[in-house]
């Protein structure tokens, strides 16, 4: 059975480039779309292998992640852009879990790039 596509829910679209990740920092990403998304993801995309993770590898977060104080990364939208905080730890991306064992991974921010996607 073949799957037929579906017409998306959202008429526009767009996605940053990657992200250098800095511990307290901000980032204003313009998006261009014609109002305040709808919807908007994040990804930390594995540029150096660690924890279990292979170059290339993207772990989807939530609009704040971590569980340790300073760690994570908050999203803010608005109808011109998404403005972006990191935690000011000194591994401030996020906590994961360890693709192999499933225990918790605070990521090196050296070793990952943030991308956004948002939609209207």
């Amino acid at each position: 059975m073949a799957f037929r596509s579906r017409p998306s829910a959202f008429s526009e679209s767009f996605e940053s480039a990657e992200q250098t990740v800095t511990p307290g920092g901000s980032l204003t990403l313009a998006h261009g779309l014609s109002a305040e998304p709808s919807h908007i993801q994040a990804f930390m995309v594995c540029k150096t292998a660690e924890d279990g993770y292979s170059i290339g590898d993207k772990v989807l977060l939530g609009m704040c992640s971590g569980t340790t104080a300073a760690r994570g990364v908050s999203l803010v939208p608005d109808s011109t852009n998404i403005n972006v905080r990191f935690g000011s730890s000194a591994t401030a991306c996020t906590e994961v879990l360890n693709k192999s064992t499933g225990a918790t991974a605070g990521l090196i921010n050296g070793n990952w790039k943030l991308v956004v996607r948002a939609f209207v």
